[in-house]
């Protein structure tokens, strides 16, 4: 699966409720203050209804970067 890196990030920022503006592929997950746990549920879903995909709350812990829940988020959809 292959997701356009602009949704992606636009879609991760609508559901943080944070302006897009200073985010891109480098941004460090863990500077974002509202990528909490609630956050990225929140995400999670939107990638559910979103792309199809389900990706473990768990591997996208893992994810250091937007550049890595990306790709996690897309070798969830293959």
């Amino acid at each position: 699966m292959n997701i356009d890196t602009q949704e992606f990030i636009e879609a991760l920022c609508q559901e943080l409720g944070i302006e897009n503006s200073g985010v891109d592929l480098q941004t460090r997950l863990k500077d974002i203050p509202e990528w909490d746990s609630l956050g990225m549920v929140r995400f999670l879903l939107t990638c559910d209804e979103r792309y199809g995909v389900q990706l473990p709350a768990v591997e996208a812990g893992r994810a250091v970067t937007v550049e890595e829940l990306k790709q996690k988020v897309e070798e969830a959809g293959e």
